[in-house]
């Protein structure tokens, strides 16, 4: 009798990792050098994961099934220690694999929290706000889940803040809430506790997402992290990495923005955070603006509420003191003690460093000619001054201040209308215009024509064994396109990633299964005027071909993520045009309709590199974003919508 061992295939299983996994891995491995399998597989049912439940049940059944026939001893003594050692040697496999796992878990966190630790820091340095101290107090929410004592606010340093924050996130058990005034420094704070928490935790993840882009069709809190995850932090995790992260209880969210939030879906964004946050050690700091918080009416799952407060006057005069070289802060110094409008919009950091950039300018206070009396009207004209300013040191290039406001306008209109914070060159879209008959007409061809072509070349191969090599070709590329075209209203523009090329599952499989079964229809057909064996070689040779190019072609349209971090914005599409998807086609064509109405630049890279220069727009390197929500809010008021432009549905 002969004993056939097969080496058992494992999934991936989703170990947490953590110190307490690592020594129950250790002690299995131990029990099995005891010769105790089954302590062995009792120590990783402890570890509760589905997946591992199953084969940990087939192996018991198999060590139950061994100790079983050893009684009735119905076999050799030479087979049943075969048996006994595939049993444990199969044990060790899958100890081996959960190893490996956290191995590779390890290796994944070092390189996301070092991308996000570079992306965090690459924000922060690139803030409008300058340094300055931050006020914060302890409140209590309507449901008096924060003490009612510590009223009022207490001063900390730039170096303080990392340090009490992170003591106010432990104090609320890992559930917080940060409010303020618009321009108080929410995002800043969020950045430098993530910050803080990347040098600090090595267990968990911190992630800083905005809310703007939740809608009330995501199922679940998880379903929006998996959806909007690598656009926030610019990591390309697919969706199932995402779900493991999220499982494992791995990541701290920092949700940036719950007032961005559409007024009608906050209601149902609390109660998704809420059904997330019920579970164990899940972690998550929620920020919004005051008023918008209020209006809910209904109190965030958290333990701990603390409200970002503004500047003191005393800590403006400070700051700009301590400032005694610089003219522009002497002379903001001066208008402050003049102007006490002035003076109350100062003490909000987002203004009080717009307005230490105007009066770096060499400006007076009545130079400004500011004229509102009430708030809201001054802070229009802050605004206005500040972008006047910025954009004026464009003149003489390209493009001037009054085209680049134009540009900047309908380029926050879009971003507004789309719900989008950070931009990418992948959010282009056709949609964000209407498109006359001709740009409609090619739009629809340039979609496919990558495909086409590929398609009808591989398929001109084929037809070369039946039509000869020209005629195969072209008749090939000429089907490829036709069958490519795709007439839809507004074609989408969509990126591929790095092909991982796998012969034995899907290429061999289409070119044995599809190859065949062509290649005896085609065989069998022309089997009648060329004679039985000719005409099967002949089809067998044909058929062979067509399975190729199925597998070619399969593998091709299969989308992969690679990147840890985007560093380039044609990052997507160069990787696509690496697997023969052409859609930078596609994104020139659009950018060409655009710059011919005016509505963003040609050379759309460069023109939004000179906006970060003029402390309007800050980058990674491959996406951008307005410097506040402010600044982005105040250009897309701006736009109007004509009718040769309308918005949109």
């Amino acid at each position: 009798m002969i004993i056939k061992i097969t080496k058992p295939k494992f999934e991936r299983y989703n170990i947490r990792l953590t110190a307490e996994n690592h020594e129950l891995l250790r002690k299995a491995r131990a029990a099995i050098a005891a010769s105790n399998p089954k302590q062995a597989l009792e120590l990783l049912s402890t570890l509760k994961l589905k997946s591992l439940d199953t084969d940990i049940a087939v192996l018991s059944a198999r060590l139950t099934d061994a100790k079983r026939i050893r009684r009735l001893a119905a076999k050799s003594a030479k087979i049943k220690t075969k048996e006994q050692n595939s049993i444990k040697n199969s044990i060790i496999l899958l100890i081996n694999v959960l190893k490996k796992e956290i191995a590779q878990s390890v290796e994944f966190q070092k390189k996301i929290r070092a991308a996000l630790k570079l992306r965090y820091e690459n924000r922060l340095s690139q803030k409008l706000s300058r340094p300055h101290p931050v006020n914060l107090r302890l409140v209590p929410s309507t449901t008096e889940t924060t003490p009612l004592a510590d009223h009022t606010f207490v001063q900390y340093s730039e170096a303080e803040i990392r340090k009490k924050l992170t003591e106010h996130f432990e104090a609320s058990k890992g559930q917080l809430l940060l409010i303020g005034v618009p321009g108080a420094g929410k995002t800043t704070l969020l950045l430098q506790l993530a910050i803080e928490i990347l040098e600090k935790e090595t267990t968990h993840i911190p992630v800083v997402l905005n809310l703007a882009r939740w809608r009330n069709s995501f199922p679940t809190l998880e379903a929006w992290i998996k959806e909007i995850l690598p656009a926030e932090t610019g990591l390309a995790i697919p969706k199932n990495g995402a779900a493991n992260l999220i499982s494992q209880n791995r990541l701290i969210l920092l949700l940036d923005g719950f007032d961005e939030v559409k007024e009608e879906d906050r209601l149902t964004c609390l109660e998704a955070i809420g059904a997330y946050a019920k579970y164990p050690r899940r972690y998550l700091i929620l920020s919004s603006r005051i008023d918008e918080y209020k209006a809910v009416a209904k109190d965030a799952p958290v333990n701990r509420l603390i409200e970002v407060g503004t500047l003191t006057y005393e800590q403006l005069v400070e700051q700009l003191e301590k400032a005694d070289r610089n003219e522009g802060a002497k002379r903001l110094l001066v208008a402050l003690k003049e102007d006490l409008l002035l003076r109350e919009i100062a003490a909000v950091p987002f203004y009080f460093n717009c307005l230490q950039l105007l009066f770096a300018s060499g400006k007076s206070l009545n130079e400004f000619s500011f004229l509102a009396i009430d708030s809201e009207g001054r802070k229009k004209e802050i605004k206005q001054r500040f972008v006047s300013e910025v954009l004026h040191k464009l003149n003489g290039k390209e493009y001037d201040a009054q085209l680049a406001n134009r540009y900047l306008s309908f380029f926050s209109s879009r971003l507004t209308r789309e719900n989008l914070i950070d931009f990418e060159l992948t959010h282009l879209k056709y949609d964000w215009c209407t498109l006359s008959k001709r740009d409609f007409v090619l739009s629809n061809a340039l979609e496919p024509l990558g495909e086409g072509l590929v398609g009808g070349f591989l398929g001109g191969l084929v037809g070369w064994l039946i039509g000869g090599v020209v005629g195969g070709l072209f008749g090939g590329l000429a089907l490829g396109l036709v069958v490519g075209q795709k007439l839809i209203l507004y074609p989408s523009i969509k990126t591929r990633e790095h092909i991982k090329w796998n012969w034995s599952e899907r290429i061999s499989r289409k070119f044995l299964v599809v190859g065949l079964v062509n290649g005896l229809v085609v065989g069998l057909a022309a089997g009648i005027p060329l004679g039985l064996t000719l005409g099967l070689g002949y089809g067998l040779s044909v058929g062979l071909a067509v399975g190729l190019v199925a597998g070619l072609k399969d593998q091709i349209n299969k989308d992969y993520y690679s990147f840890i971090q985007i560093n380039n914005p044609y990052q997507g599409y160069i990787a696509s045009a690496k697997v023969l998807h052409f859609s930078i086609l596609q994104h020139w064509h659009l950018l060409r309709i655009l710059n011919k109405k005016r509505l963003l630049p040609e050379k759309l890279v460069p023109f939004l590199d000179e906006m970060v220069k003029c402390n309007i727009l800050e980058t990674t390197g491959a996406s951008w974003r307005f410097r506040h929500r402010i600044l982005q809010d105040y250009f897309a008021d701006q736009w109007v919508e004509t009718e040769f432009e309308p918005e949109q549905e």
